[in-house]
């Protein structure tokens, strides 16, 4: 009879990890439900073998995901957090109007006169939740930057995030695979907010050019830019915006929904002007039908054609407050104009000191001593 062979097993510092003497091997020992697991490392070097025991354990500890899920099938899920998170008070259903707007960039979308506009990552809910990767992420995220703000681009980033952290609390996309991808899906450094704005005539010319590219593709986003320098609103103020809002016979607009509950502005001239001329070519539209067919701008190419920085949604709504002002409005009254509730004290911070330009031709007309002779 052959001599039973003797191991002598070392537990080292690390739980899980073992040295077997008389071979000077590491290995790693476990018990899972009852039933006792053993793998050899394959090495004498304790560094190497206590690597080699993270990765191992990983697998014991990876949670099962169902296979075959995409992007598109979390849309829905996603949906019914957020609104959840609204019952709870957590946000606000602003937020989750903007949330969708963010998602809607991505996938593309159809306008309410039938027109598809693409988004940044054609294919999106197609897109198998275990293909995922670092790549991927990086590549959807330098197309969304080229085509939105640094802002805009960190919204649509945080709601990637939200679709696939939910995908792994519901067994959908794996831990381990969702760490490995979220490394390319890093949000981006927002520049400075200096309020830097073109001046009134690159302003006219971004509209001319913008109208005339939207005229060339059959689509009237020309009617979202003029309401959103017209109006001031932000961009999901507007989209919600319907006829039977537009008070007519007392001047004067309501908005739905805001950032910090509804408002109502007076219909300035231009923009009654505006919304007379969508309701001429709208004439069977009823009181609950939104005004605007299109729910986003996309001005970052047109700004590079006329080499103007960038200018967002939001910058529009600068330009209105900035123009209400230099044309002699008092701040708390475009602070009310803007939607806002605490008398003024955001606009005086933001909005204090204009453009260089406007400040030079105002102190132009200052004399200190109109009665002096010298």
């Amino acid at each position: 009879m052959s001599e039973k062979r003797t191991q002598t097993w070392v537990a080292t510092r690390i739980p899980n990890l073992f040295l077997l003497k008389e071979s000077g091997r590491y290995y790693g020992r476990v018990k899972m439900e009852g039933k006792s697991y053993r793998k050899s490392f394959e090495t004498t070097s304790f560094p190497v073998a206590k690597a080699a025991l993270r990765d191992w354990l990983i697998t014991f500890k990876r949670p099962s995901a169902e296979g075959g899920r995409t992007l598109g099938s979390m849309v829905e899920p996603w949906q019914a957090w957020l609104a959840g998170e609204v019952l709870k008070g957590e946000i606000t259903q602003s937020t989750v109007e903007t949330k969708s707007q963010h998602l809607d960039s991505m996938r593309g979308w159809t306008g309410s006169t039938g027109k598809s506009h693409q988004g940044t990552w054609p294919g999106f809910d197609s897109v198998k939740l275990e293909a995922l990767s670092e790549d991927i992420f990086a590549g959807w995220l330098v197309r969304q930057r080229k085509a939105y703000s640094a802002s805009r681009t960190n919204g649509s980033v945080t709601v990637l995030r939200e679709i696939c952290d939910l995908a792994v609390r519901k067994k959908c996309l794996t831990q381990e695979t969702w760490d490995r991808a979220k490394k390319g899906l890093t949000f981006v450094k927002v520049p400075p907010n200096r309020l830097k704005l073109p001046e009134p005539h690159q302003v006219e010319q971004l509209r001319q050019a913008f109208y005339m590219r939207c005229q060339k593709a059959g689509r009237l986003g020309g009617w979202l830019f003029d309401f959103l320098l017209f109006s001031g609103a932000r961009i999901a103020s507007a989209n919600d915006v319907r006829w039977e809002d537009i008070h007519w016979d007392r001047g004067a607009l309501y908005f739905r929904t805001a950032k910090r509950g509804s408002y109502e502005i007076p219909l300035f001239r231009q923009l009654r002007e505006l919304l007379e001329n969508i309701k001429a070519q709208n004439p069977d539209a009823k009181p609950g039908d939104r005004v605007l067919p299109t729910k986003y701008l996309v001005l970052g190419p047109v700004c590079d054609e006329l080499k103007i920085a960038r200018l967002s949604h939001h910058d529009l709504r600068h330009l209105f407050a900035t123009r209400c002002i230099e044309s002699g409005v008092d701040i708390p009254t475009v602070s009310r104009w803007l939607g806002h509730r605490d008398g003024g004290t955001l606009a005086m911070k933001t909005y204090g000191h204009l453009r260089q330009t406007h400040s030079q031709q105002q102190a132009a007309t200052v004399n200190f001593l109109p009665g002096a002779t010298v």
